[in-house]
């Protein structure tokens, strides 16, 4: 299957005939999410001729052969849909068909292929492309620009890769652009994505797998993030933190915080976890940055390697207005309010932390004592209870999105996944550096049909208590 020149991506099923277990998984997942139901995407995956891509028979009978694959390259202004012909007289009739709907059918020949378009005051606006076996279709303003550029890329030699390795997957859809390169893969219950990328910045420079302090701590709250950070990735994660607490500290002094990370920074050994409790919002209080941080309570822990270097220089945090409630133990108003949050920052044994709630904080700290240290498998790996994001995404109100059109995603992801979430066993993650470029893996798991009914949306049957 050919990927045209200029496409932003290439969407890639190796053979459509596997896809069975891949779209038992949407069929599922479709009844919580009107997004997923195959019924909603269906008709998108060719322009011209309309078949079931879930049922062989559909697809042979359209003329296409169930045994070979599809590739749709993805433009800005429109697609291109590459499939096998099994039997000519069946596809270009339908097509053809379309094609007069749309305008004036005319034939021609480029690079050696047959080229029949569907013209509108002499430009094309729709059309396919046919050399040996291989047709590519294209509907919309740019059709005659992508045509051409489809039948150079059918005159090339077929290209190995990436596609070698694809063709061996069984229900998987493979998605490849000039910087990433992702495999999903469905079965029935479950939905698995690897990939890999080239390093953006967005994710902090990991160190490779090994022994972890954090290893061995139990997946628990809505959220858990546990990492081994590089160096470098150790300026960055800080230099955001620091960031967010500026945002959502009022009181706080720039140069008071820029100095403490600055005396911090040498002593982290790299060793990060962080962890979502829960989220607590009244309605409409989302409208600033220091209310959304508050509403996400959660605590972030570090390993340090000079504990008594670190206490030294968290007695800085007494410059800011903090108040220290025990040895290495500091409380801070965020602002004058009286219903201004409080962070808590210091040191217990070796961890440094920063919470914005009591009980997620003591939570945090009883998961890492209770668990002895053990070796991290990833660079970092990701854990979220689905049922708990859901009740989350609830609690972003109408009166939210009014005061802050920035919360719009939110409330559409509440909407459209929200019910999907609930019914929702598990999400997993895990991400690993590879010089300049990152490996990383997804797992989202629903309940089987027998649990889905027996156990309350948002429970995690796998976690540890809350």
């Amino acid at each position: 299957m050919p990927s045209v020149d200029g496409a932003e991506a290439t969407i890639l099923v190796a053979r459509m005939d596997r896809m069975g277990r891949m779209v038992s998984f949407l069929e599922r997942a479709g009844r919580y999410s009107t997004l997923l139901r195959p019924t909603a995407w269906v008709s998108e995956l060719h322009p011209l001729v309309s078949f079931d891509p879930t049922r062989p028979d559909s697809i042979a009978a359209a003329g296409i052969d169930p045994a070979a694959g599809m590739a749709i390259s993805l433009f800005p202004e429109g697609r291109v849909s590459c499939i096998t012909i099994l039997d000519p007289s069946r596809y270009e009739p339908p097509a053809q068909a379309r094609l007069a709907q749309l305008g004036a059918v005319g034939r021609a020949k480029d690079a050696g292929a047959s080229v029949v378009v569907a013209a509108v005051k002499g430009r094309a606006v729709a059309g396919y492309v046919m050399r040996g076996k291989i047709s590519c279709s294209t509907e919309g303003p740019r059709s005659e620009d992508l045509l051409r550029k489809t039948a150079r890329a059918l005159a090339r030699p077929a290209k190995k890769a990436p596609w070698t390795s694809a063709a061996a997957a069984e229900d998987s859809a493979w998605f490849v652009s000039d910087t990433s390169t992702l495999q999903v893969t469905g079965k029935l219950d479950t939905l698995e994505v690897r990939g890999s990328s080239a390093s953006t910045g967005a994710v902090p420079t990991l160190k490779p797998a090994g022994p972890s302090p954090y290893g061995a701590v139990p997946p628990s709250g809505l959220l858990m993030v546990r990492a081994k950070v590089a160096p470098d990735g150790v300026r960055t994660a800080l230099g955001r933190m620091g960031a967010q607490l500026l945002a959502a500290c009022e009181v706080c002094n720039p140069d008071v915080v820029g100095s403490l990370i600055s005396s911090l920074r040498g002593e982290l050994t790299g060793e990060v976890m962080l962890r979502v409790d829960r989220m607590r919002t009244p309605p409409g209080s989302l409208r600033s940055r220091p209310a959304r941080y508050f509403a996400v309570k959660h605590a972030s822990l570090a390993e340090v390697a000079h504990p008594e270097v670190v206490s030294t220089a968290l007695e800085a945090l007494i410059k800011l207005g903090a108040v220290r409630t025990a040895q290495d133990a500091y409380a801070l108003k965020a602002g004058t309010d009286a219903e201004a949050g409080t962070i808590y920052a210091g040191l217990a044994g070796k961890q440094l932390y920063l919470a914005n709630d009591e009980q997620a904080l003591k939570a945090a700290l009883t998961a890492v004592t209770s668990a002895a240290p053990a070796p991290l498998p990833h660079g970092a790996d990701v854990f979220v209870d689905p049922g708990l994001v859901s009740r989350a995404l609830k609690q972003v109100s109408l009166l939210d999105l009014m005061s802050s059109r920035d919360l719009a995603p939110l409330v559409a992801a509440g909407t459209e996944l929200g019910p999907l979430l609930s019914h929702s066993e598990l999400l997993t993650a895990w991400i690993d550096a590879d010089g300049t470029s990152q490996r990383y893996a997804f797992t989202w798991k629903l309940f089987t049909p027998a649990a889905s009914e027996e156990t309350p949306a948002g429970s995690n049957p796998g976690a540890a208590p809350r």
